[in-house]
């Protein structure tokens, strides 16, 4: 869908809160909207010129948008069993399968990531994913897995199983049951690619998003200083509530939150979450309630913020601090009140900075 909005007079205003994420749009000039539905989620761009479109360009637009969305579930998604991925994932052991651009490019991504944070981004981790509950069309009434299960499902892991020749464009496994899912990555390349739709068609003042993950370039008012303002959630203090902890200045930038506040089931008093460390095949323990990154693409933010999640507050934040990266961690206590950590690369983006 395409709605335009050009506002006008002193504080007319649209604001949208999606998921881990909010934006506010400029008080005046012309806003343009697309929006639907992609990837079980759905998807925002908002561009922003001084003067108006045509409706030949926002039918352009439209389609493009609409088509690549399309091209990368028919690509990446494990939900549909003709991807090209589910093929892959269906595919024998010990033989290279051919794979198109895009899904290589994204498989490098996610072995750079894998590399770099030694495991703790790996989209080998469906099998535990199932295992607990959590994967599509599984559920957690069969109750808390056996140690026999978790140390199978573990068996299945660990992408030291692929072979991914970046030459060839082929990938091969060492293991028919292992299985790739890049719901950690693909929402991230999925913004990255509408960004470049939106380069292509000219554009420099734009914002997108797919399922709270977010890209920006320009301005929300083309022709001042004002950035896109975006936010970060906070974890809802009652069912179906949104509220946003933290607001900062996103320009020519992506930001990726990942959090396990919104998917966890309980058993017997116990608190199980949907972040499942590679290492162990187990739910995580530590008390991350959310991770923001902000980097200069989406795909990269999106994986780096599910592998800081994996590592926890503690090693994740040194990690972000070594490796220079913009990241926020949220943290409940105790008590189960909330603390915010961040690296000194996120706290000159934040428009207010807490005192602890």
């Amino acid at each position: 869908m395409v709605h335009p909005t050009q506002p006008s007079g002193a504080k007319a205003a649209l604001c949208v809160i999606a998921l881990l994420g909010a934006f506010s749009c400029a008080p005046t000039g012309h806003l343009v909207t697309f929006d639907g539905a992609t990837m079980g989620t759905t998807y925002s761009v908002k561009v922003a010129t001084l003067a108006p479109l045509s409706g030949n360009a926002l039918e352009l637009l439209r389609r493009s948008f609409e088509d690549t969305l399309a091209d990368i579930n028919q690509k990446m998604s494990t939900y549909i069993s003709t991807s090209e991925l589910s093929r892959f994932n269906q595919f024998g052991a010990g033989e290279p399968y051919a794979i198109s651009t895009a899904l290589l490019s994204v498989l490098i991504e996610a072995e750079d990531v894998y590399l770099a944070t030694q495991g703790a981004f790996d989209p080998t981790v469906g099998p535990a994913v199932d295992l607990w509950g959590f994967g599509a069309g599984t559920s957690a009434s069969l109750g808390v897995p056996s140690d026999q299960a978790i140390g199978d499902a573990l068996a299945l892991l660990g992408w030291s199983k692929v072979r991914l020749d970046r030459q060839s464009s082929t990938i091969l496994k060492t293991t028919a049951a292992l299985n790739i899912d890049l719901s950690a990555i693909a929402k991230g390349y999925a913004v990255d690619q509408l960004a470049e739709r939106a380069q292509e068609a000219g554009l420099e003042h734009y914002l997108v998003e797919v399922g709270g993950e977010l890209r920006a370039s320009g301005y929300r008012q083309p022709g001042s200083k004002d950035s896109w303002l975006v936010g970060i959630e906070a974890p809802p203090s009652a069912p179906g509530a949104r509220q946003v902890h933290r607001l900062l200045h996103l320009q020519d930038g992506a930001l990726a939150t990942s959090g396990d506040y919104r998917n966890r089931y309980e058993i017997d008093g116990i608190s199980y979450s949907h972040t499942i460390d590679p290492e162990t095949a187990r739910p995580v323990t530590h008390r991350g309630a959310s991770v923001s990154v902000l980097t200069e693409t989406c795909s990269r933010a999106d994986a780096l913020a599910t592998a800081l999640l994996v590592m926890g507050p503690e090693r994740g934040l040194a990690w972000a601090e070594r490796n220079s990266i913009a990241a926020l961690f949220l943290v409940y206590n105790e008590d189960g009140s909330l603390v915010e950590r961040r690296t000194n690369q996120m706290n000159a983006l934040l428009v207010d900075s807490a005192p602890n």
